[in-house]
């Protein structure tokens, strides 16, 4: 059977006889006059893309080398009781959330009960992350005694520990002592930051910073790459917060391959991902909350983060109910299991705008970088 390819009879456009249509549909007014001009930020968006967009990005996001668009959905727990918060993630667990967050920040070194809090989970098939106030190394010696007396190999304990009180010299020593390879340790996000290349570039910063110290520490580059993850949140700006996931990725990657980390699975970026409803305004109805959570989990996910938190919709605002917590949970959960956003590598490759958005925002961030 012959092939017949029906667009031959059709004459190609060009963007420059789109954007004339434009102008004629405005009737003779500038076509500057329907970009748009973000706050804050280097660079405009047109209204119109073509494929003439994409020449530019030619092996952009080609050195991230990420296999599949699988994250983790992840449970966060307060611990305010131990039992009680074990009981609450052991219920995450069993109903959709494949990774959980344990805030021990109310709690001391000596306070810690981890066999309590870590009883009957399977550590060796979930990923478990901690947040705490404590010197990193006295942490780390405690969670390495619970997984001897366990029997787990270490080479299956994943998570991250986010310390609150440890300076540089002591991660670094944890880096050099930790006996979890797949353990990570976090470089956060300015949560309080709008614009998106600020924060990108910001985060590109600590990374090369991090870089800098660690190696003068002894530590090989592939050591500091193996235990980093980003922590973020994403807003409202949908594609935005996308292309900005996405330029995040496409510089650690570029940063890793500057600094000769070989292996490759080393230069995609591990991102953790949590919404953000502090912008939604005082007496709006709470529901809203449920379409913001979909929209930035949908914006993560695109974007291509590795692990999502979705907060309770009544976050901040009300008490956290187990109702509440569920619906979080089964955003990322009807994402991943019914929408099949996790079946696709790269979901937003193809777009005209996306991708030169994705650009754009990695070309200013990588600027700004450079000028600090």
């Amino acid at each position: 059977m012959n092939s017949v390819n029906l667009f031959n009879e059709f004459s190609e456009t060009t963007k420059n006889e789109w954007k004339d249509v434009a102008v004629k549909s405005l009737k003779g007014g500038d076509y500057e006059r329907i970009c748009w001009y973000p706050e804050k930020e280097d660079f405009f968006v047109e209204p119109i893309y073509t494929a003439e967009e994409r020449s530019s990005l030619k092996g952009l996001l080609q050195t991230v080398y990420q296999q599949d668009n699988a994250w983790d959905n992840c449970q966060h727990v307060d611990v305010l009781h131990f039992g009680e918060a074990n009981k609450k993630a052991l219920e995450a667990l069993s109903n959709g959330a494949d990774s959980v967050t344990f805030d021990l920040s109310a709690f001391v070194l000596e306070d810690f009960d981890l066999p309590v809090l870590l009883n009957d989970i399977l550590l060796q098939h979930c990923k478990v992350n901690f947040i705490i106030k404590e010197e990193l190394m006295g942490f780390l010696k405690c969670y390495q005694e619970l997984v001897k007396a366990r029997q787990v190999s270490f080479d299956q304990i994943r998570g991250t520990v986010r310390s609150l009180f440890s300076d540089s010299d002591e991660i670094a020593l944890g880096i050099q002592t930790s006996v979890f390879p797949s353990l990570k340790l976090n470089i956060i996000g300015n949560l309080d930051e709008i614009k998106v290349t600020k924060r990108i570039s910001e985060l590109i910063d600590v990374l090369v910073e991090r870089i800098n110290y660690f190696t003068e520490k002894g530590i090989a580059v592939e050591d500091i790459f193996k235990h980093t993850e980003y922590v973020l949140d994403v807003k409202n700006n949908y594609f935005f917060e996308l292309a900005g996931l996405r330029a995040l990725r496409f510089l650690h990657s570029k940063v890793g391959e500057k600094v000769g980390v070989q292996h490759p699975e080393l230069l995609e970026a591990r991102i953790h991902t949590f919404t953000s409803l502090n912008q939604v305004n005082e007496g709006a109805d709470l529901n809203h909350n449920l379409l913001s959570n979909t929209t930035q989990a949908m914006s993560a996910i695109l974007g291509g983060c590795t692990t999502l938190s979705v907060k309770p919709h009544v976050w901040g605002k009300q008490e956290v109910t187990p109702f509440s917590e569920r619906i979080a949970r089964n955003v990322s959960n009807i994402l991943k299991k019914e929408a099949y956003l996790d079946r696709v590598e790269d979901p937003a490759a193809g777009s005209y705008y996306i991708e030169s958005l994705t650009e754009k925002i990695a070309k200013s961030a990588w600027e700004q970088f450079q000028v600090k």
